[in-house]
């Protein structure tokens, strides 16, 4: 069956719970390298969920920041077909601070948290579930919001944080990597931390209409330029190659920064012949 004939609600739900299902698997191992991996669970690596967190399957920050993203960008289109004006970026920022709430720290801007502005994910129990978020995102939800500059924070940090979040906006934007780049420099100030972040959203925007996962990377990395691209066309040439994944994936990285995540994920994506062996591949 090709993408094409997988109905669009599918989509959206299966973009959302795929990268919360990858997330939750993937918790336990998250610091540990390919060789503890295959140590302590063997040649497949893990392959079902176990306990992190203090639970299995236990959500993430990763996955809390993605649903406060996608009500960010739900509330802002909201606010636009009601007639309203502003930035659909400082609404984004807001859910942000919500979600900086609930790992016990005061935002910058209280009224994010007013009553008439908690929104529909805020009163969620397991969102409150306290994570240990990167330091990035932290201590820039922490400084006043400005829009000067173009949004972009008063950071140089490409780390992987702002590209792990916004792959939901490219199920809802036609201008997917712009946006998403946008979403990703609230927190991320390198041009390659924001710029992965779009690359991944625009890919994800071509999936919506593409006959596969090969076309669809094809699309997008043909409209993209600048420094994110090559690392595009290395993860595709990896994935055509015959070179052993953990080989493939040792060589682009470790992905702890957005560049080398987006690529990981790519050839992942690309190289793994289902969604299960892909998301595996991905995690171990």
């Amino acid at each position: 069956m090709s993408y094409a004939t997988i109905p669009l609600r599918d989509r959206f739900s299966g973009c959302l719970l795929g990268g919360a299902v990858g997330d939750a698997l993937g918790a336990p191992v998250e610091f540990l390298r390919w060789p503890q991996i295959s140590a302590r669970f063997g040649e497949g690596g893990i392959r079902d969920y176990l306990p992190a967190y203090g639970r299995k399957g236990a959500i993430t920050d990763d996955t809390q920041m993605t649903l406060f993203t996608v009500e960010g960008v739900l509330r802002a289109h909201q606010r636009l077909r009601e007639g309203g004006a502003g930035n659909p970026f400082t609404v984004i920022r807001r859910a942000y601070e919500r979600w900086l709430a609930t790992q016990g720290v005061e935002p910058p801007e209280t009224s994010a948290l007013e009553p008439d502005s908690l929104g529909w994910v805020y009163p969620l129990h397991p969102l409150h579930s306290r994570r240990a978020p990167g330091n990035t995102c932290l201590s820039a939800l922490r400084t006043p919001w400005s829009e000067s500059v173009d949004g972009i924070a008063p950071n140089d940090s490409k780390g992987c944080g702002g590209v792990m979040r916004v792959a939901p906006i490219g199920l809802v934007r036609p201008d997917a990597f712009e946006f998403a780049s946008r979403a990703a420099a609230i927190t991320h100030g390198h041009p390659l931390g924001y710029e992965s972040a779009g690359a991944l959203a625009l890919i994800v925007a071509k999936l919506l209409t593409a006959e596969s996962m090969e076309e669809a990377v094809r699309l997008a990395t043909s409209e993209i330029e600048g420094e994110i691209r090559p690392w595009l066309q290395r993860a595709i040439e990896l994935a055509r190659s015959d070179k052993p994944a953990h080989a493939a994936i040792e060589e682009l990285g470790e992905g702890w920064v957005a560049e080398e995540a987006l690529a990981i994920g790519v050839f992942c994506a690309l190289r793994g012949k289902d969604f299960e062996e892909a998301v595996a591949m991905a995690v171990n």
